[in-house]
């Protein structure tokens, strides 16, 4: 029998799903009481070379409130030619295609290992990928050229039959039109009024008399051109042109008097941006990409007035009611976002600037679409050129990693019932059999859509099991789930993966020790984190960590061994060991933490953090230490002060930061110019060593990281004094007698200090 741990690698390389729980307590009862939710981490496109898709449609339930997609767990009747779902139990007659199967003869469906398996439907038209550039000219001039290098390189990165579209803005926004005549022209519309949809369309002389269609396309006669082509064209016919008009874009001409920011009419833009294609190319998948220097400051959706000496809102501000724009402002971003999402267009947000732009106004706008959200200091910088040219990366099979307009469908046993998902999508209000009343995310529904994902788009799926105490599940019973995806490929054909799954039932009282065997600690501590980090949207931070505290001590108390009252007595097993750690670090990240963090780097990290796979959102959580050393290769270190000692080089890995850090005699040795002896050819390559490291990590993460290089002493080394955990603080350094490591000036808890209050609450009889 394989180990668990096997078990749940297996099942996420082959499905893309891990579940905190891996055997599951078979009563509503007993669910509650193991406090960590029975939920899973479910990615929909994970990569996998060994899955070619299949050239037919999927074989449904006919029961129309199931629908279920045939799958391996169901029975087959292979005489009879019938099939029983196994989810409602109805059983279906076999489509006339599947007349020769037999158990030698199956279809891949029914194959244990196609648990996983993707269709390629044929029905309906292509439509072509969109993509619709959204500038901000307000930029410093070499800013200004950095963005337009940038986006003329990705015009030759797109495909060739690609729809692509411009509009600018500073004062004004711009919609230019992309014909070959070689005039420019464009269409202004002012930066302070907001627009309807209609009104947009009708300005645009988009909502002009209906087009006679054939199979979806309208017919397009010599004297009456498409009408989104004035727009929107494809880039191989644009090419030159667009490179041309991109090559002369001036920065806005309006004068910015001293003491004042300049206009900016980024609401606008935006809102004109969605109407264009809600008129032009509604359900296809489209992106509209936002580049931004700086915040939005008239109009609708404005976030700060234009005069220099009153800042941009912060934290303290908000807390005191004290952000006057911010409320409309987060009005107009949602509607926005509401509207592109149901559309299944996305928006992406690329804003680099030293100050804030406003992403926390704008999040939704990225959050709800499934579009990406990338900050930086300039687009002049290593760091967004190289993510926004991973924008465009191809996979294995040389196309997008990239998909739009996905609709994710679950499908449960009668046993479970569906509490909400957490992640870039929005709800279908689809109500069911299987929907529970009680909401964790977003919940009251068994269908999301999600208009952006690629490879790495991860969900949390929260269930309720339903299944009451005195009802017993019989022995070797399994819950089943399903998950549904159907989606625009970037080639532009409509697929539809399916993955089905099912766990053993266990009887929590009789057998607890399968049941807390079969727990994935690090799948827990992702799902937990991410019900914080959604509760922080809306709540207090204090709320939230006393709320992940008391989680963090019901479940010690519940899987701990200890004797009543005796911390020393409290051990926890293996599978469990790990966890408080996670929260622990937990507790003290961006994510909970606003303290240092502006309010747009809260959104920025929070983005990243809601739709990461597990391994990344895990080093977000609890960074990756190594310590590199002449005693030995690279070894992966605590995550803690005493790790630091003066003749280490450490990397850390934060995901969006990558930091390199020599301790005090190794960087007084770089001063001494020792590398550059012969006799020192080891230091030489010592030195090297992290920092090839650290770029193959640049070079394939998404966004890129940060990169900070320093050294014991130097001004950047707060990024890992601030992440480590701090076991020696001026506060206990003479007790433990002088030993190795470096003290950090803090008042934060130590992970140690933190485990023994755990202990003494856990054991605590009062509690």
């Amino acid at each position: 029998m394989a180990t668990y741990l096997e078990f749940i690698q297996q099942n996420e390389e082959r499905d893309g799903v891990r579940f905190s729980w891996n055997v599951w307590p078979s009563s509503r009862l007993e669910a509650t009481r193991m406090v960590v939710p029975l939920a899973c981490l479910l990615t929909p496109l994970k990569e996998r070379l060994d899955l070619p898709p299949v050239q037919y449609e999927p074989v449904l339930c006919s029961r129309p409130t199931c629908k279920a997609v045939l799958n391996p767990l169901c029975q087959v009747d292979y005489r009879a030619k019938l099939w029983a779902c196994n989810f409602c139990f109805q059983r279906n007659q076999f489509p006339p295609a599947y007349a020769g199967i037999s158990e030698v003869n199956q279809p891949a469906e029914l194959m244990p290992q196609f648990s996983t398996i993707e269709y390629i439907v044929q029905r309906g038209p292509q439509t072509p990928l969109i993509f619709l550039y959204v500038v901000d000219t307000c930029l410093e001039e070499e800013d200004l050229q950095a963005l337009k290098e940038s986006l003329q390189m990705s015009l030759s990165l797109l495909p060739a039959d690609a729809l692509v579209g411009l509009i600018t803005f500073g004062r004004m926004v711009q919609v230019h039109e992309l014909s070959c005549e070689g005039i420019s022209k464009s269409y202004v519309f002012r930066g302070t009024k907001d627009l309807t949809a209609k009104q947009i369309q009708d300005m645009l002389g988009l909502s002009r008399p209906a087009v006679p269609v054939q199979q979806g396309r309208p017919l397009q006669t010599p004297e009456q051109p498409a009408i989104s082509s004035r727009f929107l064209q494809p880039v191989h016919k644009i090419d030159m042109n667009l490179t041309d008009l991109l090559g002369e874009l001036q920065r806005d001409p309006w004068p910015v008097t001293q003491g004042k920011r300049p206009l900016r009419s980024t609401g606008v833009a935006l809102s004109i941006a969605v109407g264009l294609l809600e008129g032009t190319f509604p359900n296809t998948g489209a992106r509209i990409m936002l580049f931004t220097g700086g915040p939005p400051t008239q109009g609708p959706g404005m976030v700060v007035g234009d005069e220099l000496k009153t800042p941009i809102r912060s934290w303290h501000d908000i807390e005191k009611d004290n952000a006057r724009f911010m409320k409309k402002a987060t009005k107009h971003y949602e509607t926005l976002a509401n509207r592109t999402a149901a559309n299944g267009h996305c928006i992406d947000i690329y804003a680099c600037a030293l100050d804030q732009t406003g992403l926390l106004e704008m999040k939704c706008c990225a959050n709800l679409t499934g579009g990406h959200m990338v900050m930086g200091d300039s687009f002049n910088t290593s760091l967004f050129k190289q993510t926004f040219q991973r924008v465009f990366n191809k996979g294995f099979n040389g196309e997008f990693r990239m998909a739009f307009g996905a609709n994710l469908d679950v499908k449960t046993s009668r046993e479970l019932k569906i509490a909400g998902a957490i992640g870039p999508c929005i709800s279908l209000n689809a109500k069911g059999p299987c929907v529970s009343e009680n909401e964790l995310g977003i919940g009251g529904t068994s269908q999301w859509k999600i208009c952006s994902l690629d490879p790495s788009t991860t969900l949390a799926i929260y269930f309720e099991v339903v299944n009451q105490h005195n009802a017993p599940i019989p022995q070797g019973g399994r819950g089943a789930v399903q998950f549904v995806t159907q989606y625009q490929h970037a080639s532009t054909q409509k697929r539809i993966r399916v993955t089905t799954i099912a766990r053993n039932w266990a009887d929590a009282q009789s057998q607890l020790q399968h049941i807390e065997a079969a727990f994935d600690q690090e799948a827990a501590a992702v799902l937990m984190a991410r019900l914080g980090v959604y509760r922080a949207e809306s709540e207090e931070g204090p709320d939230v960590l006393r709320w992940l505290d008391r989680q963090l001590i019901r479940l010690c108390q519940k899987f701990g061994q200890y004797n009543k009252d005796d911390p020393n007595s409290f051990r926890l097993s293996e599978s469990f060991s790990l966890y408080p750690q996670f929260m622990f670090h937990l507790r003290r990240s961006p994510f909970l933490q606003v303290f240092n963090n502006s309010p747009d780097e809260s959104s920025y990290y929070r983005h990243h953090f809601a739709r990461q796979d597990l391994t990344q959102s895990l080093i977000m959580i609890q960074p990756i230490l190594y310590a590199y050393s002449f005693h030995g290769p690279p070894e992966p270190v605590l995550l803690d002060s005493s790790s630091i000692l003066p003749d280490r080089i450490l990397l850390m890995d934060t995901f969006f930061q990558i930091v390199i850090y020599l301790g005090e005699t190794i960087a007084q040795w770089q001063k001494a110019g020792y590398q550059d002896m012969p006799e020192y050819e080891n230091f030489k390559h010592l030195l090297q060593a992290p920092l090839d490291d650290a770029q193959e990590i640049l070079q394939t993460r998404f966004p890129m990281p940060r990169y900070i290089h320093t050294e014991h002493g130097g001004s950047q080394a707060r990024f890992l004094l601030s992440k480590v955990n701090p076991s020696q603080t001026h506060n206990n350094l003479y007790a433990w007698g002088q030993e190795s490591g470096a003290p950090i000036l803090t008042d934060d808890v130590s992970l140690q200090v933190f485990m023994d209050h755990l202990k003494k609450l856990a054991v605590s009889s009062a509690s």
